[in-house]
């Protein structure tokens, strides 16, 4: 199973809320949300994802953004739901001790840092509990009935600028999807193409990147970014787009069917188009088509 780890902005949410909508997901894939803000877009993905009958974790205790906690009082009915997954970051023993009160439920446990050796994860260490550990080795045996892990790792090899993906336009990006099982995983995650870096600040870039994933050769994930050339200023993002969708819609149109989906195919109409959203719908188009293929790569896994 893929439990992609995404932050409670609106285009992440919107990517979540349109695959659901079309079909386009199913129980292969169940996202991580740890929500950023108070906006009311996070409340009506929870409903939305409860009343399609869609799992997801929501983390209790977000540590990025301006979002305090997950009010008891407003998602009394949601926390309710068998397919809300109360998911806690864990800092402390304290966060192990919260989940072991929920042992009845089905919770997760995020371990985003690997300085936490001294706690005692015994509590947890059992089949209701998810629990997402970063690629470490070491961490790993510290659950000694390996029930339920599910690997965490960040693939984006982020740049400093936009730019710089001019000179590293096609790179691996993950294996785990063929070797988690091996491994002695229950599944895995990642950050998809945004990163683990959370910025809450946009700026107008001086270059333009789009993101794709797609399956290679021999299946591995490989992502291709596609950069637009007029990067001397920042006047006139529309063009800087369009620069990357001419590349995109290049590739895109010569790609076998494994790598199409309708985020991407979207994305193609955008070029046709000539339509510009902005880039936190572009962002939202390539989420959309990395959690459709891999939804596609793992019902055919099972086949």
């Amino acid at each position: 199973m893929y439990f992609p780890y995404l932050r409670g902005k609106l285009f992440e949410l919107k990517a979540i809320e349109e695959l659901v909508r079309n079909k386009k997901i199913n129980n292969n894939i169940v996202p991580i949300i740890e929500p950023v803000n108070e906006k009311s877009q996070f409340k009506k993905l929870v409903l939305y994802m409860i009343d399609n009958k869609k799992k997801f974790v929501a983390i209790q205790n977000a540590q990025v953004g301006s979002y305090k906690k997950i009010n008891t009082k407003e998602f009394k009915d949601a926390r309710n739901s068998k397919f809300f997954i109360k998911g806690r970051i864990i800092k402390s023993q304290s966060d192990i001790d919260i989940l072991q009160k929920m042992s009845t439920e089905e919770t997760a446990a995020v371990f985003l840092d690997s300085d936490i050796f001294n706690l005692d994860v015994s509590k947890i260490d059992n089949d209701k509990v998810l629990k997402i550990i970063p690629d470490n080795t070491s961490f790993k045996m510290k659950f000694q009935n390996a029930k339920k892990l599910i690997l965490l790792d960040d693939k984006f090899n982020k740049q400093e600028r936009n730019a710089d993906y001019l000179k590293k336009k096609d790179e691996l990006f993950s294996i785990d999807h063929q070797i988690f099982n091996n491994a002695g995983y229950f599944g895995f995650s990642d950050y998809s193409i945004i990163g683990k870096e959370y910025n809450d600040h946009g700026f107008a870039p001086l270059a333009v990147s789009i993101h794709l994933v797609y399956f290679g050769d021999k299946d591995e994930l490989r992502i291709r970014h596609f950069t637009s050339d007029s990067n001397s200023d920042i006047r006139d993002p529309n063009a800087k787009v369009l620069e990357a969708l001419e590349k995109f819609a290049v590739w895109y149109d010569r790609q076998p069917k494994k790598n199409h989906s309708l985020g991407a195919d979207i994305l193609r109409e955008n070029y046709d188009t000539k339509l510009y959203h902005g880039l936190g719908v572009l962002k939202k188009y390539s989420i959309m088509h990395h959690l459709e293929i891999m939804n596609r790569y793992l019902d055919e896994r099972k086949k």
